[in-house]
């Protein structure tokens, strides 16, 4: 019988705290993107991702943190519609890339596009009466 015990823990400690899901969530609520935290931290965004799958609780912090950030660019879009320079094209385009995943963004497929404006006539426009309001041209 060996006396070998292999090591509880194998390769690199874990940088991982749980700190990280409050600071999480504050930086997202900034408008700033999950792979940004990763600077922040300074781990690989590999390691964010990781974290994810090993700690439940960063899992929900990160779900928690893209609406925060999706509320963020929400009020800035908002508070921007009436200023003139406000580029609403790129607002679109930002929010439509963010937020790829979130069913409020996501692309009108072409055939439900087209089938959105079918309407049916409830008269005859045959019988319509052609009224003269007294201003001729």
């Amino acid at each position: 019988m060996s006396k070998y015990k292999p090591p509880k823990y194998r390769g690199r400690p874990t940088k991982y705290k749980p700190e990280y899901c409050e600071k999480l969530f504050d930086h997202m609520a900034l408008g700033l993107s999950f792979e940004t935290f990763a600077v922040e931290i300074g781990v690989n965004v590999d390691t964010l991702y990781e974290w994810c799958k090993v700690h439940k609780d960063f899992s929900e912090a990160k779900k928690m943190a893209f609406s925060a950030c999706q509320v963020y660019w929400e009020k800035m879009g908002r508070s921007a519609m009436r200023d003139r320079s406000f580029n609403s094209t790129m607002w679109i385009y930002n929010m439509k890339c963010r937020f790829r995943n979130a069913d409020t963004w996501k692309p009108i497929k072409e055939e439900d596009a087209t089938n959105n404006f079918n309407f049916t006539l409830n008269y005859d426009p045959k019988k319509l009466e052609v009224i003269d309001d007294g201003e001729s041209n």
